[in-house]
């Protein structure tokens, strides 16, 4: 555990964090239509990695953990193939929504950011974590994105224009994942015609578990592209630096689950499996409650010091995105690590979908109504009840088989035909 944390959890922790760090300076030296235009970009960019991830973060790790080093890299080398082709179909719309959402001439920035976030669908972070090899996740991911944060801060602190930040993070990502695969050998098999005649085999096996991770996340990542709906570009401006705090504290619950995803899996006890995916809710419901009450308490005061009084956010805001956090480190527990693994994604996939449909128009018109305020005592609201139609479902399943505990936290590992 402690080598797990201290690798598979702190790097992600890290990469995910570097382009938060950036956010003071563009936050002085952009005005609040090129912040919007950021946002927005950012907000569909995340919808789009998630569509073409394609549930592989979700199920990857633990079809790799067990297997050989040869069959593993075989595996990632198979997801390659109809993640491309996602890619070509979702980039267009995807630029399409968010040139109608950018602010009047920023459109540009805005796709430049989408892009830089769609790209972090083809990351090969979830074959790390699941083989554990936290020394790769450094080399392939970590690192290239320290790197290119570091030329996004002097490129934009030296021009004083914001688009450097999404146009490095871009090189930086795409340059890492293309050296990986073609250092591991992984685009050989892409030269292969059974390799692509497979892909729509593959979409059509991955569909369960991409419906989950695209149901469940895609409202939430675009949050600040639905509060634009609704919203005055002040108000997208002043939320979308909140949305980016939030979702930089929310990679201590990545760093959690990805730390104890493959953990939770690799031993083939049965008992082990169960006494680990009951620690591993617990260790993320820790992980919620301590951020929930951090970002309740000092998301005004942290707000103001880093992005500027301009992009301060009150308390109802802070403990409304407080509540969120809370509620996303549970269903993250309740989904990853028992539900997923045993094969209950459709009810994964249902409690998202409960969520998205209640929230997606409650952020809308909140965000009209309310402001900044509005839209995250609505996004939080949602999360919430994504959380409690999971747990409702466990509890519904234990009471109709109360003998089965076996079965709901024994893990399943899917495997390709």
């Amino acid at each position: 555990m402690i080598r797990r944390f201290g690798g598979l959890a702190v790097l992600p922790f890290i990469s995910l964090l570097i382009p938060f760090l950036l956010l003071p300076v563009i936050s002085r030296v952009a005005s609040k239509p090129e912040v919007a235009a950021l946002g927005v970009g950012d907000s569909v960019g995340a919808v789009i990695a998630l569509i073409v991830a394609y549930g592989w973060p979700l199920t990857g790790p633990a079809r790799v953990a067990h297997r050989s080093s040869g069959r593993a890299l075989r595996e990632y080398a198979l997801s390659l193939a109809p993640r491309f082709l996602i890619v070509v179909i979702a980039f267009v719309p995807g630029v399409l929504v968010v040139a109608a959402l950018a602010p009047s001439g920023e459109a540009i920035l805005s796709i430049l950011s989408l892009s830089a976030g769609a790209v972090m669908g083809l990351s090969p972070s979830w074959y790390f974590i699941g083989r554990g090899d936290s020394a790769r996740l450094a080399l392939y991911e970590t690192l290239p994105r320290m790197a290119a944060g570091v030329v996004a801060l002097g490129l934009v602190f030296w021009t004083h224009d914001p688009i450097w930040y999404p146009a490095s993070m871009l090189v930086g990502t795409a340059a890492a994942q293309a050296a990986f695969s073609w250092r591991s050998g992984a685009l050989k098999w892409l030269r292969k015609g059974s390799t692509w005649r497979r892909a729509s085999h593959d979409l059509r096996l991955e569909t369960p578990a991409a419906l989950a991770m695209v149901a469940g996340g895609a409202y939430s990542s675009a949050t600040v592209g639905l509060v634009a709906v609704g919203g005055s570009v002040g108000v997208v401006a002043v939320y979308g630096m909140a949305d980016r705090l939030f979702k930089a504290s929310l990679t201590a619950i990545v760093s959690a689950a990805n730390a104890v995803q493959g953990w939770v899996s690799e031993d083939p006890r049965h008992s082990e499996v169960r006494a680990r995916a009951r620690r591993a809710v617990l260790i993320l419901g820790i992980v919620g409650a301590v951020g929930a009450a951090g970002i309740a308490a000092l998301g005004p005061t942290v707000t103001a010091w880093f992005f500027g009084p301009s992009y301060r956010i009150d308390y109802v805001t802070s403990s409304a995105l407080g509540l969120a956090f809370l509620a996303v480190a549970l269903s993250t527990g309740f989904g990853r690590m028992v539900l997923v693994p045993v094969g209950r994604v459709r009810l994964v996939t249902a409690s998202t979908i409960v969520g998205a449909v209640a929230g997606v128009p409650a952020i809308i018109v909140a965000s009209a109504v309310f402001g900044v305020r509005g839209a995250a005592i609505a996004f939080g609201a949602s999360e919430v009840l994504v959380t409690l139609v999971q747990l409702c479902g466990l509890l519904v399943g234990r009471m109709r088989d109360p003998g089965s505990s076996r079965n709901h936290l024994e893990p399943s590992i899917p495997t390709k035909g």
